[in-house]
């Protein structure tokens, strides 16, 4: 059937039409898949500490009464509405790099000198954590992010379970300074959570969450961001008449350039995909990039036109497992783009093919070379 096919090498159906794959998101049925990482890291021993950080982490991602009050204690603090309340705060963390940036005249890498920057001040800022934190968050961030890969070697895995670790270590005494004398920060309304009823392992594997979806992927959106703009520059020249266009440039990045490539979901029980039955246990994946360009749910699929008529994406996922951090992504990226639109009159590529990063999931650049 169109919009489903079978991968030898996952051992897996990947799904690439976007009603099969809301329906997969969306319905019932169907149960987190991510979690399998995570297993086999717990399964791979190491340092002491791992298994029960990773096992915390499991069911943090697992579907259930633990991942649903996880939801619920932790929604509040990413709802749209008080991650609205930090845009101007966001907004001066983006002024100021992209400010850095207009005093170069050398071509510059805006992967590491903005997109990256950006989301680690924010992440740093909400968490309190100062410069040796947020120099920690610079370092370990990328290496966690192996759990988010479709087919990632033991050798990943592994580094990013002493990653994780590293982070204990540090967070973990701050936590608990946290407990005793709690401020307005992040870490603080975690722990003040539900009246205290998350423990200081589930805090800290929520911050880890935090750190391995939130960091990489808006530090992908705003690259991917930034070169969709310069390969439009009718569309540039348009954001830098109308701010206010940001929003909608971010929603079209999203569509056709989703920092993730895909996400998993295993049938709970016997499904069927069209004509195709997924028995129980079997393993989906979602090609959110080729479901969000599936030609019969938009029209002109591949052309970059923010505001379509026929706007949508499955970027952030759906359902029971719709991406917690989808609204500080969102105003992450949308003040980037206001901000290198506006303050980069003569913004230019330096190089005409960025290299992305060499990845089964994550599709994002390691470099973006501009003229500021």
């Amino acid at each position: 059937m169109s919009g489903v096919r079978f991968d030898e090498r996952l051992d897996a159906l990947v799904v690439t039409s976007f009603p099969l794959a809301r329906q997969v998101l969306h319905g019932p049925g169907w149960v987190s898949d991510l979690a399998a990482n995570l297993r086999l890291l717990a399964g791979m021993g190491g340092a002491e500490d791992l298994p029960p950080l990773m096992a915390t982490m499991l069911e943090l991602f697992t579907d259930g009464p633990v991942h649903d009050r996880f939801r619920e204690l932790v929604a509040p603090s990413f709802s749209a509405k008080r991650i609205e309340a930090l845009r101007p705060w966001i907004a001066e963390i983006a002024t100021a790099g992209v400010s850095g940036l207009s005093e170069v005249d050398a071509p510059v890498d805006l992967i590491g000198l903005l997109a990256y920057p950006v989301p680690v001040a924010v992440i740093a800022g909400l968490l309190d954590v100062g410069q040796e934190g947020a120099e920690l968050i610079s370092e370990t961030a990328p290496r966690l992010t192996a759990v988010l890969e479709s087919d990632p070697a033991e050798e990943q895995l592994l580094d990013a379970g002493h990653a994780a670790i590293d982070c204990a270590m540090f967070l973990l005494p701050l936590l608990a300074e946290r407990r005793a004398e709690p401020g307005d920060d992040f870490v603080s309304e975690l722990l003040r959570a539900g009246d205290g009823l998350l423990s200081l392992d589930e805090v800290l594997a929520i911050i880890l969450l935090l750190l391995i979806a939130g960091q990489e992927t808006t530090a992908g959106l705003i690259g991917n961001g930034v070169l969709d703009l310069l390969r439009h520059p009718a569309e540039l020249a348009a954001l830098r008449g109308e701010p206010g266009r940001a929003g909608a440039v971010v929603q079209e990045v999203l569509r056709l350039d989703p920092p993730l490539r895909t996400t998993g979901r295993l049938a709970a029980t016997e499904q069927r995909l069209g004509e195709v039955v997924v028995p129980a246990g079997g393993k989906v994946l979602i090609d959110l990039a080729a479901a969000n360009r599936d030609p019969a749910r938009f029209t002109d699929p591949d052309h970059f036109a923010p505001g379509r008529a026929d706007a949508g994406h499955l970027a952030f996922g759906g359902g029971a497992h719709f991406c917690l951090g989808a609204a500080l992504a969102r105003v992450e990226t949308e003040e980037v783009l206001r901000q290198v639109a506006v303050r980069l009159p003569e913004l230019a590529l330096a190089e005409p093919e960025p290299p992305r990063r060499p990845s089964t999931n994550f599709h994002a650049l390691t470099r973006l070379l501009i003229r500021p």
